[in-house]
């Protein structure tokens, strides 16, 4: 389970992004957390910003992340 990907120096990001699923404040969103082993994490995530903001670009990231781990290199 993806809880948190950091990268820098990816395409338009050279000083880096973080996507994390784990919630700043938990007793705002009560019914969107999961139990992970002792941890409460979101249960979803957003993306969002003007265009050519690069959300494309995080998605890409993330592929590109999930190809290295299935396949290698």
């Amino acid at each position: 389970m993806l809880v948190n990907f950091k990268t820098k120096n990816y395409k338009s990001f050279k000083d880096g992004f973080e996507f994390s699923l784990q919630p700043t404040r938990i007793r705002d969103l009560p019914n969107s957390l999961l139990k992970f082993k002792k941890e409460k994490i979101l249960s979803s995530g957003v993306i969002y910003g003007p265009n050519a903001a690069g959300k494309t670009t995080v998605i890409e990231a993330l592929s590109r992340i999930q190809e290295i781990i299935l396949n290698g290199h």
